[in-house]
């Protein structure tokens, strides 16, 4: 749908509907795009080109419907730092075969089966770091590898794009003909029922303040930072439909153009195309078994494998991967051995089988080494050699631990003592410090008063809540294991009238 008379498309289709204050919906024209989109400078189309893989790591799925009803789906894997929750481990799904992303039966309830929006929210860069120290976060993917044949063998697109084997591996975010795609991470889509055609909010990709994501809200409620696109959804009915697809049109997806240079490949411009950059589809159907195999495809292993050992309210070893977008994928099956790597199945104990793309290892201990052997299986059984991930499980090192409190805009260090008046609370942090860096930690809380003067959320977590209750002073110690090499932090509370 096209805008008319200066009307933008979502607002033609009911009075009810309208666009993020002080925002209106951009149709995929070249008038969006950045430059030398913007002004069809770009040349000639050489070639389009479908991917074999589109990897992104999935933050969350959430089902919306008036007058505010929202619905997470879970799709994380969690390392508590609280009782209460903790750092998110996102997964990573290839969609040019990601046949199931989850399985959400938890989301029809009695008096909860229609919902009129679906939010997919992804991240499009990979990370630049490595999860290389205990209780470091493990990174996040987007990427997509593509064939683009041996004309542009040694073409690296102004370094956009580097080679494994033959095909050219891309930023998902470097192919998006879009401005600030240097520095926006993070793709929203919402799939609304009463949209007709895709359009984007925010083109530039600048964060998006007081956002009104759906037609119902009266109110705009909060800001958003990344690229914001809808695209035509569906109302749902979870007790006739309980299969939800977004279906992503790989096909010549990708498209590169000539720049004005024909004869000189080496400075072509590759992008997303430009009738859509973002060609997904959401449809629902009632899931039934496919009684018929797909035919037998190579066996692949997992990509983007990587480890990381925590240490905060309990020990765990986290496994993270990319299952690989095979049709005749089945599952993957971990073996994990202590001391050395594990050389088959059966050389080890198995410790998963599954296809979710995270595995927690919670049965390890301080001081070890780990070595996993994973392993890609596919409905006919056939196995994949494997890859094999190992570490240790070594405490981390911290020299001191360090108190902080939101105050205004920032943060306060909390040191030596704190005066708080009766009935106040006081939401702080705590850090570790190890060399002039920061180590995440969750100590152990202890008081040392009389009459109750203080009361704390947590006996464990990296962050608390402490809550002034007499007059009076207390004493807060937090402190860790012997292995880690911090000595305890100690906070003198003075509670006022």
């Amino acid at each position: 749908m096209a805008k008319r008379g200066g009307v933008s498309g979502l607002a033609l289709l009911s009075t009810n509907v309208s666009s993020p204050k002080d925002f209106e919906d951009n149709l995929f024209t070249p008038d969006i795009y950045r430059e030398p989109f913007a002004s069809e400078a770009q040349g000639e189309l050489v070639g389009s080109f479908t991917p074999s893989s589109l990897i992104i790591s999935l933050e969350g799925i959430q089902l919306e419907k008036p007058p505010g009803d929202t619905l997470m789906l879970s799709l994380t894997s969690e390392v508590n730092s609280t009782p209460d929750g903790g750092w998110s481990i996102l997964p990573n799904f290839d969609l040019a075969c990601a046949n199931e992303i989850l399985n959400a039966a938890y989301a029809v309830r009695e008096t909860d089966f229609d919902w009129q929006s679906v939010r997919v929210t992804m991240f499009t860069r990979t990370a630049g770091w490595k999860a290389d120290r205990p209780n470091s976060e493990l990174p996040y993917v987007g990427q997509v590898k593509v064939d683009l044949g041996p004309d542009y063998a040694n073409v690296d697109f102004g370094g956009l794009a580097r080679l494994e084997g033959d095909l050219h591996v891309f930023e998902f975010a470097d192919l998006i003909p879009l401005e600030g795609r240097e520095d926006t991470v993070v793709l929203s889509m919402l799939f609304v029922d009463q949209v007709q055609a895709p359009f984007i909010i925010n083109p530039d990709g600048a964060y998006v303040d007081n956002f009104r994501p759906t037609y119902w809200e009266t109110d705009s409620t909060w800001g958003h930072a990344g690229y914001i696109i809808y695209n035509p959804g569906l109302r749902l009915d979870l007790r006739k439909t309980n299969h939800l697809i977004f279906e992503y049109d790989l096909t010549d997806l990708i498209e590169v153009y000539d720049n004005g240079t024909p004869e000189d490949p080496s400075d072509d411009l590759i992008t997303f195309k430009l009738t859509n950059p973002f060609p997904i589809r959401f449809l629902a159907e009632q899931h039934t078994e496919n009684p018929t195999p797909p035919e037998p495809q190579e066996i692949r292993d997992v990509d983007h494998l990587e480890i990381g050992y925590f240490d905060l309210l309990e020990r765990v070893v986290v496994l993270k991967w990319t299952n690989p977008p095979l049709e005749t994928f089945e599952q993957v099956r971990i073996v994990r051995k202590e001391g050395e790597a594990p050389q088959s199945l059966e050389d080890g104990e198995e410790v998963y089988t599954g296809r979710f793309p995270i595995f927690q290892d919670r049965d390890v201990e301080e001081g070890r080494e780990y070595h996993y052997l994973v392993v890609v299986e596919d409905c006919y059984r056939t196995l994949s050699q494997g890859r094999r991930i190992g570490i240790k499980t070594d405490p981390p090192q911290v020299d001191e631990i360090r108190l902080r409190a939101r105050e205004g805009g920032g943060y306060r260090w909390l040191e030596d003592t704190l005066t708080m008046t009766v009935g106040e609370k006081l939401w702080f942090s705590a850090i570790g410090w190890k060399n002039g860096t920061s180590v995440n930690i969750a100590p152990m809380w202890e008081i040392e008063q009389e009459d109750g003067v203080i009361s704390l959320l947590y006996e464990q977590g990296d962050q608390n809540e402490i809550m002034a209750l007499l007059p009076g002073r207390a004493v807060l110690t937090g402190y860790l294991p012997e292995s880690f090499g911090s000595e305890p932090v100690s906070l003198t509370i003075i509670v006022e009238e």
